[in-house]
């Protein structure tokens, strides 16, 4: 195997696990601004919770009237 060749396998590599520590910090970001507290202590994560859940009560209620 040529040098060159080589050094493009180990190239590729690096690409590779730096593109896998940047995909980490992105997912580490997107955690922390769905987990962090927004509104009256609650975080994103939560206030999507209590929206589906009205919105699924709202739906059940309707299709329980005759």
């Amino acid at each position: 195997m040529s040098s060159a060749c080589r050094n493009n396998i180990i190239r590729q590599k690096q690409l590779c696990g730096a593109s896998a520590i940047e995909y980490l910090v992105g997912l580490a970001a997107l955690l922390t601004a769905l987990l962090a507290p927004v509104f009256n202590g609650k975080s994103a994560a939560d206030l999507l919770v209590d929206a589906i859940k009205h919105e699924h009560a709202g739906y059940s209620y309707a299709i329980s009237k005759p």
